[in-house]
């Protein structure tokens, strides 16, 4: 395993590429873009560990079969808080292209625990991601919220029950490119 201390800062990272990340295992999960549309207003919240100091410019998604509507992507404490959010980002394009959404002012954090949210305005959006149940989600330790378009300042974490295609989704440090 690398040690993740002595190694460069990525240009960018998603929840399924870090290593030792839940998410890699599901990557022999099937793909959902097409089937799965999200539930209107729904937050999901996914703990990750951060092992660096890391400036966010911006965040990107996976857009499924059919984007539609708006998509809020942040980052919460520990503890709920959000520290970030893109507001409101259109969620364009289609047949799996990439979306993404810049802040406002660059957010630099620190190394930490942390969780990585997103909501969708809308049920007729689709992402890339995978759904390999709620129980394997509980497990992970991730959370949702209801009514939660665009994200809270502060989040509720409810246990995880939604069946919903968890997206590829992740920060960037650079300001283009991809």
């Amino acid at each position: 395993m690398p040690d993740w201390t002595n190694s460069a800062v990525p240009e960018r990272f998603s929840l399924w590429t870090m290593p030792g990340s839940p998410m890699q295992d599901m990557l022999g999960q099937p793909w959902t873009s097409q089937s799965n549309n999200w539930i209107t207003n729904q937050a999901l919240y996914i703990p990750f560990l951060l092992p660096w100091r890391y400036p966010i410019r911006r965040a990107f998604w996976g857009n499924g079969g059919a984007a539609s509507g708006h998509i809020d992507i942040g980052m919460y404490s520990i503890n709920g808080a959000r520290l970030w959010s893109l507001g409101s980002g259109v969620s364009q394009g289609s047949g799996f292209s990439v979306g993404y959404g810049s802040l406002a002012t660059p957010v630099i954090v620190s190394p930490g625990r942390y969780y990585l949210a997103m909501s969708i305005d809308n049920s007729t959006s689709q992402i890339s991601g995978a759904n390999p149940g709620p129980g394997v989600f509980r497990a992970f330790g991730w959370y949702q919220q209801a009514s939660a378009y665009p994200l809270p300042a502060q989040a509720s974490f409810s246990p995880w029950t939604a069946s919903l295609p968890v997206g590829v989704f992740g920060l960037m440090a650079s300001a283009s490119g991809i």
